[in-house]
């Protein structure tokens, strides 16, 4: 068995047995595009063999976990994909000011509120405290009932003075939020999300980065350009005039390192 077999077969059994389990139905038009074209694959195949050797999966699992990459590539790193995770992560930030924002007018409504119940003119039926709330807060979980107790005692055996207000409370989350540094987006990388669209960009950049920091693919690898470029064309089933050369891989690479 050479190079091209052994990868072919490795493809061939996963497609059948993701078939027979009915999962991962994305993968099935590139794991069948990389079947069909064994003269373009060639080059990747033996590239995968030169570093990993011909293993069973039991033994080094790399090689099944470097090809789940490239099965998956099409969806992950495609343009509709890519523009989605930036617009989440925009609405992200939005969601993060609007927090801190909703947090400070509901403090000054909470403190306006007090002011006036404290006056003669009003006088509440009952007043908001920290143990209310987490108490209340609480009965929405299932199984709060089983520190209910506890809690209920803790609230007894101190006065409410040695408890935040419902108004410290809400200052908290947006004191929580102003401090909190933004959420850390773990699918694009800086070239790819503050960079302009670009296809072949952000399939080269992601496909090697993914490659590199999955702590499953084991050693260093790399694709060469001419492997990069054939793996672009046939994953993304680009039409003739569209195709990626070794060349537009290279410089791409050179320009990003």
């Amino acid at each position: 068995m050479n190079e091209i077999e052994y990868c072919e077969e490795v493809i061939k059994s996963e497609l059948e047995y993701n078939r027979l389990k009915e999962i991962w139905p994305s993968w099935y038009p590139v794991m069948e595009r990389m079947l069909d074209n064994r003269l373009e694959m060639s080059i990747v195949y033996k590239e995968i063999v030169n570093k990993y050797g011909y293993p069973r999966k039991i033994e080094n699992d790399s090689v099944w976990i470097l090809f789940e990459v490239l099965w998956q590539s099409k969806n992950e790193f495609s343009q509709k994909n890519i523009q989605s995770i930036k617009d989440t992560s925009k609405e992200l930030s939005k969601i993060h000011d609007k927090i801190i924002q909703s947090s400070r007018d509901l403090c000054a409504a909470l403190e306006r509120q007090a002011e006036i119940l404290d006056t003669d003119d009003f006088r509440p039926v009952n007043r908001l405290d920290a143990p209310g709330l987490i108490d209340s807060s609480g009965m929405k979980v299932d199984r709060y009932g089983f520190v209910q107790p506890s809690m209920t005692k803790l609230f007894g055996e101190y006065d409410i003075c040695y408890w935040p207000s419902v108004i410290n409370l809400v200052e908290g989350i947006a004191e929580f939020q102003e401090n909190e540094l933004q959420p850390q987006q773990l699918t694009l990388i800086d070239e790819v999300e503050s960079g302009r669209k670009s296809l072949f960009k952000d399939f080269v950049l992601l496909l090697d980065d993914c490659i590199t920091s999955n702590r499953y693919i084991k050693g260093e690898f790399q694709f060469s350009n001419n492997a990069m470029a054939n793996l672009i064309n046939v994953v993304l089933d680009l039409p003739p005039e569209t195709l990626a050369t070794p060349e537009v891989v290279k410089n791409i690479r050179h320009k990003y390192k």
